[in-house]
């Protein structure tokens, strides 16, 4: 049975200090910054071929909706992978299928047979590898430190996806070549992944849940229910991650420029929100979850859902799009703020998740968070392309405000600091 030891006698590690005192941590995370970078080469790479090519804003909506249906099914497969057989071998695995997909799309594209079915196939298939590798990279990196650590491994890692993927989306945006794009990263990503796995070999493998013999065993299937029913601080950071990721929508810069003609800036303001989310993960990356999460997580979401509400205003008075300044200026503050609410949450989980039900957990978590994610792009590329702008800010900022009202300024996340918290299993 699951139970909390709440101690503060153990401060958790901060980020910084576990890339000092872990070299070997510090080595994973520079072999896998040039991934990120490819992975955010892919993102912009497969949203223009989507917008460009399969429908303007109902194409990046289409793909949205494939790519949540397949990850969320190969993350909850990923996850329980993870915990029976560890994860460095699905890792690998998911690595080699993915690559072998980004190289066949990028040989279609070039030859100029990349119809819209081969695209959703081919989108699908690398939504399932990629679904299941970000699913098995988690247990992997964690199992290079130690518990007190799990929150700080997970700020490292979120800091090096938010600049790696900056830097993608950079390089994919000034380069706009499709087919090179796609062949450099389909080589860069699993070679970079690989020598990660190969750094991360040594790392301990999950125990198994007490009463395993290695046989078919109830708590595989419940693991993930009983574990957040026995952990309220882990259950409420959960699920508050869920409900952020539907009414922030991820796409809504791209969906709102494409239906404006404006596709050639998206890149631009797509790199001012990751310097948003850059900074947030920054603020992290220095003080930890050494703060007082509540009033942190309520003061960086009310900032956003003022944001989204003054946005709204000048969306209706038909005065933002055309300033382009200010267009930035928004996207900045709004993903910084947002950004940093989504990834205090995110390392709760990971600080307060126990060590076996790890992958299991990550693999709901990420299927849950594709789900939602997707349905706020479809929601927010249906209503744009029905109503406009102006509404679908206007929703958005009812939302954000329905959010804090329902959760009463964030309450269900524990006052203390996270670092009284530190979950193990018994």
């Amino acid at each position: 049975m699951t139970t909390s030891v709440l101690s503060a006698s153990a401060p958790l590690q901060s980020p910084l200090g576990l890339l000092r005192a872990n070299p070997r941590f510090a080595l994973f995370t520079a072999v896998m910054f040039p991934a990120a970078m490819g992975y955010g080469a892919l993102t912009q790479t497969r949203t223009a071929v989507a917008a460009s090519t399969f429908g303007g804003a109902a194409g990046i909506g289409g793909v949205a909706i494939v790519l949540a249906v397949a990850g969320a099914a190969a993350a909850l497969t990923s996850g329980a992978l993870s915990d029976r057989r560890g994860p460095r071998p699905v890792f690998v695995a998911t690595t080699i299928g993915a690559a072998a997909v980004n190289l066949s799309t990028a040989a279609l594209l070039a030859g100029g047979h990349l119809s819209l079915a081969v695209f959703v196939v081919a989108v699908a298939s690398a939504a399932v590898f990629t679904a299941m590798n970000m699913t098995a990279v988690v247990p992997l990196s964690m199992g290079i430190a130690g518990m007190q650590a799990r929150a700080a491994v997970q700020i490292v890692n979120m800091l090096r996806m938010a600049i790696g993927i900056m830097a993608g989306l950079w390089l994919a945006g000034t380069v706009a070549r499709p087919v090179p794009t796609l062949l450099i990263a389909a080589v860069v990503v699993p070679t970079c992944s690989l020598i990660a796995a190969a750094i991360a070999t040594r790392a301990p493998v999950p125990s198994r849940p007490p009463n395993s013999a290695g046989g078919s065993n109830p708590r595989v299937t419940t693991g993930v229910l009983a574990t957040l029913r026995a952990e309220r601080p882990l259950m409420a950071a959960f699920w508050l991650l869920l409900v952020l990721d539907l009414v922030v929508p991820s796409q809504l810069v791209a969906i709102v420029l494409t239906d404006n003609d404006l596709f050639h800036r998206v890149h631009q303001l797509l790199l001012a929100g990751l310097v948003g989310v850059l900074i947030s993960r920054l603020t992290l990356l220095v003080t930890g979850l050494r703060l007082r999460v509540r009033l942190a997580m309520l003061g960086a979401f009310s900032t956003y859902t003022a944001v989204a509400v003054i946005g709204a205003f000048l969306l209706v008075r038909g005065s933002l799009l055309s300033n382009h300044a200010l267009v930035v200026a928004f996207v900045f503050v709004a993903s910084m703020t947002s950004a940093f609410t989504l990834e205090v949450a995110s390392a709760l989980v990971q600080q307060r998740c126990p060590d076996e039900v790890r992958g299991r957990i990550t693999g709901a978590l990420q299927a849950g968070r594709t789900l939602m994610t997707s349905a706020g792009v479809a929601l927010a590329a249906t209503v744009q392309v029905a109503a406009d702008e102006a509404p679908l800010v206007a929703g958005l900022a009812a939302l954000a405000v329905l959010v804090l009202v329902i959760t009463r300024g964030f309450a269900t996340i524990d006052e203390r600091p996270a670092a009284a918290h530190a979950s193990a299993v018994k």
